[in-house]
């Protein structure tokens, strides 16, 4: 009876010793001390990058003195943008992807778009670049091109104005156009000529004022939607004291389109044109979103 009521003791007097605590998962067990993760919370939950940018994603995990207080991280495509083990986001290519933060059972995520280098979102159907075909600065006119070259050029005439490949005029091919996107061609897929629409579509969403950037006369194009968000034109190419031109993809009746940056009564304009496609004028790349 003495062994009995020893062995009860004993047995009461483990029990008591033994704490509850949660796996990783929260499931219960017993042994030793245990906080559980009661929240994860990212400090940002959607951003914009360029291709090759980055930037560091921050979890904020409750108690302080959880266990499990350390985040694992995850890409939902790790093509479109990777991140690393301290929650460093890095692009890798043009599209969207999700960023996940988790500790314990708890977990919090972050939409990543990831944009050509040099993209600016005016709140359009496409994203513009924010400076001209070989410009190196937003207020360079940059290279010149005639319709459909796909190498830039200094002097334009109309007798060299011939297709690269098989000799025939750029008019008759218009339809297979994506074959003499200038953009394309120099700087790659990501970026193309914009279309008549989408410099429409430009015009319809954005502001313009005119204004001296770096010496030079400008054009700045500013989202009605955000106004921190701009691009800027400078007046450039085929020019005389009010107007400048610039390639569209689109081919109209009997010309290329253009997008013209000209003054009305003194006011500054873009407006949609058309012009002789031998000559050499600047490009305005865009992106599609």
């Amino acid at each position: 009876m003495k062994r009995f009521a020893f062995a009860l003791i004993l047995g009461l007097v483990l029990i008591a010793g033994c704490k509850k605590k949660f796996n990783e998962d929260n499931s219960n067990v017993i042994s030793g001390d245990f906080v559980p993760v009661l929240s994860l919370t990212l400090d940002i939950h959607e951003r914009t990058i360029n291709i090759n940018g980055s930037f560091t994603l921050t979890a904020t995990i409750l108690p302080e003195n959880a266990t499990y207080n350390t985040a694992t991280w995850t890409s939902s495509d790790s093509n479109v943008a990777s991140v690393d083990g301290n929650g460093k986001v890095t692009g890798k290519s043009t599209g969207n992807c999700t960023i996940t933060a988790s500790a314990g059972t708890e977990s919090d995520e972050c939409i990543v778009h990831v944009v050509p280098t040099g993209a600016v979102d005016l709140g359009c159907s496409v994203y513009w670049r924010n400076r001209n075909l070989g410009a190196s600065t937003s207020s360079d006119a940059g290279e010149f091109y005639a319709w459909g070259a796909k190498e830039p050029g200094t002097t334009f005439l109309r007798s060299d104005y011939l297709n690269y490949d098989d000799g025939t005029y750029v008019y008759t091919a218009f339809d297979n156009f994506h074959i003499y996107d200038s953009v394309t061609y120099q700087i790659g897929s990501s970026w193309r000529m914009p279309t008549k629409a989408e410099v429409e579509e430009l015009i319809s969403k954005c502001n313009v004022r005119e204004s001296t950037v770096n010496g030079k006369t400008c054009y700045i194009v500013t989202s009605k939607t955000n106004s921190d968000i701009s691009i800027t034109l400078p007046k450039c190419g085929v020019s005389n004291s009010e107007s400048t031109y610039y390639w569209c993809s689109t081919f109209g009746s009997n010309r290329p389109d253009a997008m013209l940056l000209t003054k009305i009564s003194s006011t500054p304009k873009l407006q949609t044109s058309s012009y002789d496609g031998w000559c050499g004028l600047p490009i305005r790349p865009v992106a599609d979103k």
